[in-house]
């Protein structure tokens, strides 16, 4: 399965991963099941998330018109901190992208290269109510 995610309750974190090849439509479809879980009560804005795009080999579809439709659906209420894992130079610039097009609703978005980072990024999000610089 390409996209896939995991509800930490405890941590009140989701941990999104794609992996292999991706597409826009599974990443629309992954919004919309997020965007489902906060309808149905599951996620609400204490709630944070952790995409890991390391394993990506490839993407198709995934360009800067599709970047503004994903800030535009995006489900995450503003200031809900959220970190983009990637080592890779596209998918970081389609995600620096993503972060500085989205406002409100992407200003707590970090860029980082590992889990240890996101969860240290997220944890100085919710402590500090801002991100690190």
């Amino acid at each position: 399965m390409p996209t896939q995610f995991i509800l930490d309750s405890q941590k009140k974190i989701v941990y999104s991963t794609a992996n292999g090849h991706l597409t826009l439509q599974e990443m629309l479809d992954h919004l919309g099941t997020i965007r489902q879980h906060f309808l149905d009560g599951k996620l609400d804005d204490q709630w944070a998330q952790i995409i890991n795009f390391l394993d990506v080999d490839s993407m198709e579809g995934v360009n800067a018109k599709a970047v503004r439709e994903l800030i535009y659906i995006n489900p995450w209420p503003g200031g809900c901190p959220r970190a983009i894992i990637t080592t890779d130079k596209f998918l970081y610039g389609l995600s620096r992208m993503y972060q500085n097009l989205g406002d409100f609703k992407t200003m707590q978005v970090g860029l980082v290269h590992n889990l240890e980072e996101a969860e240290s990024y997220i944890s100085q999000c919710r402590e500090t109510g801002k991100p690190s610089p």
